[in-house]
């Protein structure tokens, strides 16, 4: 998130410095493991369809959050994409037996309660009403398909498609992503949009693939370990949104409303309930 912000006020083309990212992160991994992940056994691999699969889903996700921004705003665009801390969380208390105790069900509606606050969304003045726009369909997809992402991490760990954090999977799946990418932008180029790639677009994919490279590979980490979904994801969702929010202040000086302070609250109360 903190990176996206920098991309606006260096004014970085997004979709080539993603595409970039995805190749970044990819190359990362070959570094980190000190082998090229792909071999002659990838495509026998329980986790290559999976792979293939969420790797289209980013991409998707990724357009319909670009629209969603632009047409209904960051604040409701930031609560579409951060309620998916639900997904996992319903898998892991009602399919797969996770432990449910009072603390972990309030943890949870306070999570949900706090990635409102921290947004900052206040219903339309205009109209008075929350849902207000032709384009609040594609928001409810960015939901779903959040939802989907969380919801399939979380799926393959568990289920041991994907076993012992596999580094391998994850860096598949950015490969693919940005083999997506470099179609789609390929598409957009026969059809006359033609994208400049410059050195501030590569220098901006680096800065965004290497943290993204890990960031998916400890989210297997963490739950490899042990660590329930349901606890974990509404735990990472608020804690992104309550350090971006306290990042803004510190380093691009923004302002908190009452709502944001509510939500800081709630976002540290749900962690520390979580984390019991």
């Amino acid at each position: 998130m903190i990176i996206f912000k920098l991309y606006d006020k260096f004014g970085v083309n997004n979709l080539p410095a993603i595409i970039i990212n995805y190749f970044t992160c990819y190359i990362t991994a070959t570094l980190y493991t000190g082998t090229i992940p792909t071999n002659q056994n990838t495509l026998n691999e329980a986790w290559f369809i999976p792979a293939i699969f969420l790797s289209a889903v980013f991409i998707l996700i990724f357009y319909l959050t670009a629209v969603c921004i632009q047409q209904l705003g960051m604040a409701k665009t930031i609560v579409y994409q951060k309620m998916s801390l639900i997904a996992p969380a319903i898998l892991g208390l009602c399919f797969f037996g996770e432990f449910i105790s009072f603390e972990k069900v309030t943890g949870i509606i306070l999570a949900i309660l706090a990635v409102y606050a921290l947004s900052g969304l206040n219903p339309d003045k205009s109209s008075g009403k929350f849902f207000n726009s032709k384009y609040e369909a594609f928001g409810i997809l960015v939901f779903l398909g959040s939802c989907c992402i969380d919801g399939t991490l979380y799926l393959l760990e568990t289920t041991d498609t994907v076993t012992n954090a596999d580094v391998n999977f994850v860096a598949h799946l950015f490969l693919f992503a940005g083999i997506l990418g470099s179609l789609f932008l390929a598409f957009k180029y026969i059809n006359g949009t033609k994208i400049p790639i410059r050195i501030k677009d590569v220098l901006g994919g680096i800065a965004l693939g290497v943290p993204n490279f890990f960031t998916i590979y400890l989210i297997f980490r963490i739950l490899n370990s042990g660590f329930d979904g349901s606890s974990f994801f509404p735990i990472q969702n608020v804690g992104i949104l309550a350090l971006a929010t306290l990042t803004g202040i510190l380093i691009f000086n923004e302002k908190l409303t009452r709502l944001n302070k509510m939500g800081l609250f709630l976002a540290f109360l749900t962690i520390i309930l979580l984390s019991q």
